[in-house]
């Protein structure tokens, strides 16, 4: 999933899809499984190139989800490291 947010093109579509805001809600609704969140904090990590697209990600609640998903004690070190440059990128939107 997270290779296809790769290509600007894809993350209009995506984005325009409303792809941010279903990734946000999945990883609230599945706040406790880290499979998911990993995959889930590196797309939403490659949608926010976009300065349009990180405000859109800060609004759907992405910056609790993802602090959420980087506590959890099985919390993979992808979902850490990724998830940490997704917040270091929305830190100044």
């Amino acid at each position: 999933m997270y290779n296809l947010a790769v290509n600007p093109a894809n993350q209009v579509r995506i984005t325009a899809e409303g792809g941010i805001s279903a990734l946000v809600t999945t990883m609230q609704r599945h706040s406790t499984n880290a499979k998911l969140q990993e995959p889930a904090c590196i797309t939403l990590h490659n949608l926010t190139f976009d300065a349009d697209n990180q405000v859109k990600a800060k609004s759907a609640g992405a910056e609790d989800a993802v602090k959420r998903a980087m506590a959890l004690q099985d919390a993979t070190e992808l979902t850490k490291e990724w998830g940490q440059k997704l917040l270091d990128r929305l830190q100044n939107v």
